[in-house]
């Protein structure tokens, strides 16, 4: 006698987001026996069919490292820049009602951050560089703070409490950003710090590789000046204490930089040159010194016009004694121009002038992250824009419950390399999203009806590794695939290990289902149990 056995043990399935090909989202699953009034185990018959629901759980997460340039000119402004500051953080744990309702704004209850200043040691003691040598740099988490609110110790990255204390948080940043070393350096090296920080060993556990989304923040008054030592950018005559040009330094010799489009694929691989880059697992900002208008802010695949706007535009002005750059932005004609209402921000502390010098690098590494990269300009009265672009882009990790662990590869058919089982969405819509199926309807209790919608499964091997399954993972197609684990496998920044059963939807299918209805899987039962030996 044959029998199919709903187990009740319980077997958790880890989720995983971001594979090496980031278009498709791991739906985990937690096997405990919740399928449709089935008894403990099934006999063939008339619509027989185990029958498990797919659950959205609302947990997400992000990684974010603050870049902060630790100039005199940013520095001293902190107070008047404290709620900008600490909307960075609000912003994504605890949006306002209308940015909700009119942005779509979504609480994310996961965050960790770490501050990083923007000092490189290779630049200590060099004209303008002078007092700089004790200063912690190298992309080193800062840990010391300044304020009366402020906490005796911090670590070196500070974790969300588990409920959305947006308001902690945002004060832990304020701390951490007034206790940065206000030594001062001519060379500000934001992308430089940015790969380092990530880089280092010791730090590496801030990572908690692709199950979070990891997102540079840099802040700065002034351009990226990453350079070598080898590159012959220190070598210059003008570089000289006594020169009264020297703070314009980097901009005439900008010929001698690290290329920012190096760093913006640097940063996509987390810091490590040998990982491979996953689209849309690291997003780039750069709240910097750009104009406040629709050319010059925005995502990075959008903005390539920037750059030749006149502001953007390296021209010299007289400042008392030394020469400096043309601002690009200034805070008070910003706010005379106004400002979107996602950056209304303002607050009684905006008083006093400020300004920021063009920042074309900072710019062109934003393009090299094309539509995961963002510029906003340091002017503008509010810095939530970037931060509600990056709520965008942290997806729900998804969970199934269903029957017994193992089940499903009992429906493996291996001549169609596919189950032999249907992911149905049920909706209230009147028409099935794009590239699903009709497969009819069904009537709900209160007398209405749902709309039922196939989604295509994609041959794939059982494997969950090897060319084929990277193959069949690249796809655009509304569909989902089926695969069985091999143990352990290694992907950007982080361990995962398969379990033995998975299922996969695409990203376009995700996005399809994520906020409304229910998905289904439904496989039917075929297995032969011979006559008089069943029990219904």
């Amino acid at each position: 006698m044959e029998k199919i056995w709903i187990k009740k043990d319980k077997h958790r399935f880890q989720m995983k987001t971001g594979t090496s090909a980031a278009v498709f989202f791991l739906i985990a699953f937690l096997f405990n026996a919740c399928v449709d009034s089935l008894p403990s185990w099934v006999c063939p018959g008339s619509g027989s069919k185990i029958r498990m629901r797919v659950k959205y759980d609302s947990h997400n997460r992000v990684d974010i490292l603050f870049v902060v340039n630790n100039s005199q000119s940013l520095i001293q402004n902190i107070p008047a820049l404290e709620e900008r500051f600490r909307s960075l953080i609000t912003v994504l744990m605890d949006p306002s009602q209308s940015m909700r309702m009119q942005y779509g704004a979504r609480p994310v209850d996961d965050v960790r951050f770490a501050v990083v200043n923007t000092h490189m040691k290779l630049s200590s003691g060099r004209p303008g560089c002078e007092d700089a040598g004790a200063l912690e740099g190298n992309g080193t988490f800062q840990t010391q703070a300044e304020g009366d609110a402020c906490r005796e110790t911090y670590d070196d990255w500070t974790q969300s409490p588990g409920s959305n204390d947006g308001d902690a948080m945002a004060d832990d940043l304020v701390c951490l950003v007034n206790g940065l070393d206000k030594s001062g350096c001519i060379y500000k090296m934001p992308l430089y710090t940015a790969y380092y920080a990530v880089g280092r060993m010791e730090q590496r556990s801030f990572l908690r590789g692709d199950t979070a989304l990891l997102a540079f923040v840099i802040i700065s008054d002034e351009d990226d000046c990453s350079a070598t030592t080898d590159s012959g950018f220190f070598n210059h005559d003008d570089a000289d204490a006594a020169d009264p040009d020297l703070g314009t330094y980097c901009a005439r010799h900008g010929e001698d930089l690290i290329d920012p489009l190096e760093f913006a694929d640097l940063l996509k691989r987390r810091g490590d040159f040998e990982a491979a880059v996953v689209p849309g697992s690291v997003v780039f900002v750069a709240i910097s010194g750009v104009p406040v208008s629709e050319s010059c802010q925005g995502a990075g695949d959008r903005i390539s016009a920037c750059l030749d706007e006149e502001e953007m535009q390296f021209s010299f002005v007289q400042r008392g004694e030394r020469m400096a750059l043309a601002p690009a932005c200034e805070w008070e004609s910003a706010m005379d121009a106004g400002a979107s209402d996602k950056d209304a921000g303002a607050s009684e502390k905006d008083t006093g002038a400020f300004s920021a010098a063009p920042a074309p690098r900072l710019v062109k590494a934003a393009i090299g992250f094309e539509e995961y990269g963002y510029v906003h300009s340091i002017c503008n009265r509010g810095w939530e824009s970037p931060m509600l672009e990056i709520s965008k882009r942290i997806r729900p990790v998804l969970k199934i419950k269903a029957a017994s662990g193992g089940v499903l590869k009992n429906y493996f058919d291996e001549d169609t390399k596919t189950l032999r089982c249907d992911l149905i969405f049920e909706d209230t819509g009147a028409a099935c999203p794009a590239g699903m199926s009709d497969y009819g309807s069904a009537h709900r209790m209160d007398g209405g009806v749902l709309s039922r919608c196939r989604i295509e499964p994609l041959p794939h091997a059982r494997s969950c590794t090897g060319k084929e399954h990277e193959d069949v993972m690249n796809t655009e197609k509304s569909a989902w695939i089926y695969c069985e684990g091999d143990g352990d496998l290694t992907v950007q920044g982080g361990d995962y290990e398969y379990e033995s059963e998975n299922v996969f939807l695409t990203q376009k299918a995700q996005k399809q289902t994520a906020d409304n209805g229910t998905l289904w899987i439904e496989c039917a039962v075929s297995y032969r149990i011979p006559e008089g030996e069943c029990s219904y």
